[in-house]
């Protein structure tokens, strides 16, 4: 049984007429009669019994024009809800950020976006988030679009947008590291556990033939530099403008050359974002290879 067939039932239901709902339904009559014949032989009922010219409901086609009803008006509120929630795609924009994209990259970044022609009535719904949730819930059809760090979750797809370069943090006064060995002498602040930042760090770390020694842990970049500032511990921190120049603390390249944090847009692989989504994306790539 399909929803056409249910249509075409109701309206011949309606009229009591093969003739009027035919014309009703842009249809042949033949082509009608064939498909309620063919309704009725899948259900192994008759829905319909001819008295002179118009047809009468059996007790069985009764039963079925309330299930009809029914599916049919589900069918017509499912239909106009998708509706609105396309228009809506058209305006507004959900997406998942995390902080260090908040302070200067993401505001700068919309109002640029927002100056185009014809984006002007574009609107956004932003959650700030760690990485993995932000990927868990773009997965979950939570985001159109992420902006994050990197993640290697295969069902995800990402385009670098922006690179921070990753600076030692000490208090003022306090002499910067010569080697990464001088490094691992330190007591570290460090990020919380397992975070995708702590994973880099630690990487970054091996590849030098050392391991670093986390003796406190914060969620954040200022988080961090306000605990160096208040003499904690030094931290191997991503310099943005999501660290407020407030913060009384010395900075210095990292030993032996430069190294990065990169930032991305992220989408999914199989899903291709449309609407206002589709635009935002397009201008965020534009901007990042111009």
């Amino acid at each position: 049984m399909t929803i056409q067939q249910l249509t075409y039932f109701r309206v011949l239901a309606e009229t009591r007429h093969m003739g009027r709902a035919a014309e009703k339904l842009f249809l042949a009559q033949s082509s009608l009669s064939s498909a309620v014949a063919k309704l009725e032989s899948e259900l192994g009922v008759l829905l319909f019994e001819r008295r002179g010219h118009h047809l009468v409901l059996t007790a069985e086609g009764t039963a079925l024009l309330a299930h009809a009803e029914t599916v049919l008006r589900e069918v017509e509120e499912t239909t106009e809800h998708m509706r609105r929630l396309a228009g809506r795609r058209e305006t507004e924009i959900r997406l998942g950020c995390i902080t260090p994209l908040l302070r200067e990259y993401f505001p700068v970044m919309m109002r640029r976006f927002l100056q185009v022609p014809g984006n002007e009535g574009i609107s956004f719904e932003l959650s700030i988030e760690n990485t993995p949730e932000l990927v868990r819930r773009l997965k979950n059809g939570v985001y159109d679009l992420l902006l994050c760090s990197r993640s290697e979750d295969e069902d995800v797809v990402q385009f670098p947008i922006l690179s921070e370069p990753i600076l030692f943090l000490s208090p003022e006064g306090t002499p910067p590291p010569e080697s990464w060995q001088d490094l691992a002498g330190l007591d570290l602040i460090g990020y919380e556990q397992g975070s995708v930042m702590d994973k880099a760090l630690t990487e970054l770390a091996g590849r030098q033939g050392v391991r670093l020694r986390f003796t406190s842990r914060a969620p954040t970049e200022a988080a961090i530099a306000s605990l160096v500032e208040y003499g904690f511990g030094c931290a191997l921190v991503p310099w943005s403008e999501s660290i407020p120049g407030a913060y009384r603390v010395a900075r210095a390249p990292l030993p032996g050359g430069e190294y990065s944090r990169e930032l991305y847009l992220t989408t999914l692989r199989e899903e291709k974002p449309w609407g206002a989504a589709a635009k935002l994306i397009r201008f965020i790539m534009a901007e990042a290879e111009g």
